[in-house]
């Protein structure tokens, strides 16, 4: 598994014929950066399926939307997950979309969230890593997904993210904040690091 199929997956997780798309046009644009340090047998097998490819700026236009939502998607599990684990008030799921919808304004109803959730739900546990990275970063925004020498790292914290999202329950609900049947877990064909503690996590509060 490598830093482009996490990619397509993140912005296409229920769309097979989109997360092609995605991979090709970015393999491309991978394999011209680094062309100088490819092997030629990569061009020819890139070739073959190079000639349907979208132009790299569609693509990029055509995932501003779900890149946000996925966002949003993440910014949720962590809410639900920090917030009932610091034992606060307003740690539900429709609380964090309410205060999304408030922040986010015009064309981000609390429906249009909901709806949102529902559909990148299987990979927030990897947008949950992805804000997590930007928790730490002092400023712009991280990398996306990740680069290609931290992915073993931002893989083990989304690892970590569905861990607890399928331990954490909501108060009086049986059912933990994700299940293992709406996951997407991707092989990654390598050991994953132990981190050093619990990830950053992000929530909201009712002060904000």
């Amino acid at each position: 598994m490598d830093v482009l199929t996490l990619e397509a997956y993140m912005l296409a997780p229920s769309d097979e014929v989109a997360r092609q798309q995605i991979r090709t046009t970015t393999g491309i644009e991978f394999a011209n950066r680094h062309r100088d340090h490819l092997p030629n047998d990569f061009f020819r097998d890139l070739f073959r399926t190079a000639s349907d490819a979208k132009p790299l700026q569609t693509v990029r236009e055509e995932s501003y939307a779900p890149f946000k939502g996925g966002f949003i998607a993440g910014a949720i599990l962590h809410h639900a997950i920090g917030a009932t684990t610091e034992g606060l008030k307003g740690n539900s799921v429709s609380y964090a979309v309410s205060e999304l919808s408030r922040r986010f304004g015009h064309g981000y109803s609390r429906a249009t969230i909901h709806n949102l959730w529902r559909e990148f739900k299987t990979v927030s546990h990897y947008w949950a890593a992805y804000v997590s990275a930007g928790i730490f970063k002092n400023s712009g925004t991280p990398y996306f997904p990740c680069t290609v020498d931290s992915l073993a790292h931002f893989l083990a914290t989304a690892d970590a993210f569905r861990e607890l999202g399928q331990s954490t329950r909501a108060w009086k609900s049986p059912e933990t904040r994700i299940l293992p049947c709406e996951c997407v877990r991707l092989d990654c064909g390598f050991a994953l690091p132990t981190l050093a503690g619990r990830p950053p996590i992000f929530f909201f509060s009712k002060s904000d």
